[in-house]
């Protein structure tokens, strides 16, 4: 067991450690020269649910309102997306992606949804199951030790 420990531990340091290079670097989307954190990509995909208010959208990501705010920039300076006021609540503003912005999350989400598939695909069902279970574990204790809701 401390010896399959030592490994686990140290290949999610070694993911960490490139995701988080790999953030700074930025990601290239849908052939763009301009780079997009992990943060973007992320507004992107929750935008791929239909429009949202940035209350919401900020509830759901759980990120700061000054990241969120950044991001939402940079998005709407592409052209993926637009930011506007609610008729109902003129203090509220509603998030939408563009044509484009729903092509590029569309096939953003194909991508991970192929890396996916090329990792499980050489795995038989029992395998899958408990990846499937310590990544469970992984996110509930996660969420247990640093969700400031979470009661402690």
């Amino acid at each position: 067991m401390a010896n399959l420990y030592s490994e686990i531990n140290n290949l999610l340091e070694t993911l960490l450690k490139k995701l988080v290079a790999a953030d700074k670097s930025g990601f290239k989307l849908n052939g763009k020269n301009d780079k997009y954190t992990l943060s973007e990509i992320l507004v992107l995909m929750e935008l791929l649910e239909g429009e949202i208010s940035m209350l919401d959208l900020i509830k759901s990501v759980e990120m700061d309102r000054g990241l969120i705010s950044t991001s939402l920039t940079r998005l709407t300076n592409a052209g993926w997306m637009t930011k506007n006021r609610s008729e109902k609540d003129r203090r509220v503003f509603l998030l939408k992606l563009t044509d484009e912005g729903h092509g590029v999350a569309t096939k953003v989400k194909a991508q991970f949804k192929d890396t996916i598939g090329l990792v499980l695909k050489d795995m038989t069902i029992n395998e899958q199951k408990a990846v499937l279970k310590f990544l469970s574990k992984l996110n509930q204790t996660t969420v247990d030790k640093y969700d400031p809701n979470s009661a402690e």
